[in-house]
């Protein structure tokens, strides 16, 4: 990664909080961050291009030499924006996830699935 060129926050609370949208609701945020503490030492962060191209959670896991990329989404049905695909190829990712609100895993682009957030968690400390 250039540091001239991106930006990396990290969030204490191990949710992608954008104070510029609305975030996961605390008990769902509560959730995430105990299966992301059990597998210590995890660190989380946000990823965002001097352009604009974001990540909203970029999350590297014990063990794994690449962060897994994870965009956040409230709806049924998630859509992936051109930016999430060009900060990938920024931080060249293990993994990209898309965690949306329904209850089935499917493939969304090429190398991109979409994950119930109840299967990330549960993912999270096998990993």
């Amino acid at each position: 990664m250039r540091e001239r060129s991106v930006a990396i926050v990290s969030t204490r609370c191990g949710c992608a909080a954008d104070p510029r949208r609305a975030c996961w609701p605390d008990p769902t945020r509560r959730a995430c961050a105990g299966a992301w503490i059990s597998s210590a030492p995890t660190w989380s962060a946000t990823f965002r291009t001097s352009a604009g191209a974001e990540i909203d959670l970029l999350l590297k896991l014990p063990g794994h030499r690449h962060p897994w990329a994870i965009e956040i989404k409230r709806g049924l049905a998630p859509k992936i924006e051109r930016g999430f695909h060009l900060a990938c190829e920024s931080v060249r990712p293990e993994r990209r996830l898309v965690v949306y609100g329904g209850v089935e895993r499917f493939p969304l682009a090429d190398g991109v699935e979409a994950v119930s957030l109840g299967d990330l968690c549960g993912e999270l400390p096998a990993a």
